[in-house]
């Protein structure tokens, strides 16, 4: 049977790659993007397959997710992140369609050691704007009762956009010759989009309804330093990386520096770093073939 997947904010960074995913591996999932502008026409489309008695599930990807925009404009990353996802639970829950919230592994406080490893008993407080909207949907979505609340950190590949450590890195090594900075002082748990469509391929296909809180993750934590480090050797790039602390560097937006989650089921980091490096290959290629066209 063919289940009804509706994203919202699918021309975003994550939910372009969960439609490239599915629509490549998961033939039993029938993916309806939409971006979080279309409010009308993703409603309308839901209610009119609810009615005809069918199966349908709501993954909400959109945010504006850039730190500094958010702190520039705490207004629009409230609506964006916070009242959007309220919004969107709330038709979900009158219609009883399960709803998958993707929120952020930013959502926890500076830490007296890293990693912490936080886990869902953690009581979460965000240092950051962005942190603070994404949380407050938590919250609201919590009171609704309605919202699968996924907690996660997500690095690509980017898919022809620059967003995420995949598409850093092959753009700075497509850019120059000169090293790639990597911080020594911010510790994450990071996932790949194939490890994310997996496992939310098989929440959508569970009972889930209700409100629940998730966190996933890989395992060990790494900072971005070694994160960085380790993709570049599995993906034969010779390329310099140079060790700096992030809390050093003047006029940065803030982030968590510790972002690592307690997951219930973690994936293997060297399984993070296999894909992460041929996913950086594949896009290295795809920047040479697209510079040989010009």
């Amino acid at each position: 049977m063919t289940l009804k997947v509706l994203i919202l904010g699918a021309s975003g960074f994550l939910g372009r790659n969960l439609v490239t995913y599915w629509r490549k591996h998961s033939p039993d999932l029938e993916v309806i993007p939409f971006s979080r502008t279309s409010v009308d026409k993703w409603q309308d489309n839901l209610s009119k397959f609810v009615s005809a008695g069918k199966s349908a599930r709501v993954i909400n990807c959109a945010a504006m997710s850039d730190p500094a925009e958010c702190e520039r404009k705490p207004k629009e990353a409230a609506a964006a992140n916070t009242q959007f996802a309220l919004e969107a639970g709330r038709f979900c829950e009158k219609l009883k369609v399960p709803f998958i919230q993707i929120s952020s592994d930013g959502l926890f406080p500076v830490p007296e050691h890293s990693p912490r490893y936080w886990t869902l008993a953690d009581e979460p407080s965000p240092i950051t704007t962005y942190g603070r909207t994404k949380r407050d949907a938590e919250i609201a979505l919590g009171k609704l009762g309605w919202g699968q609340c996924v907690r996660l950190s997500f690095v690509g590949p980017g898919l022809g956009t620059t967003r995420g450590l995949i598409s850093f890195l092959a753009n700075s090594i497509h850019r120059s010759d000169q090293p790639i900075h990597g911080f020594t002082d911010i510790w994450f748990t990071p996932l790949h989009v194939d490890d994310v469509a997996e496992k939310l391929g098989a929440l959508l296909k569970s009972d889930c309804s209700g409100f629940k809180i998730s966190h996933w993750g890989s395992f060990p934590a790494q900072t971005k330093h070694d994160f960085i480090s380790a993709v570049l050797r599995a993906a034969a790039q010779n390329v310099q990386v140079l060790a700096v602390k992030r809390s050093e560097l003047p006029g940065l937006a803030p982030v968590p520096t510790d972002q690592s989650l307690k997951a219930e089921e973690a994936i293997s980091s060297d399984q993070l770093v296999s894909k992460s490096a041929q996913s950086l290959r594949e896009e290295l290629m795809a920047i040479a073939a697209n510079r040989a066209k010009a």
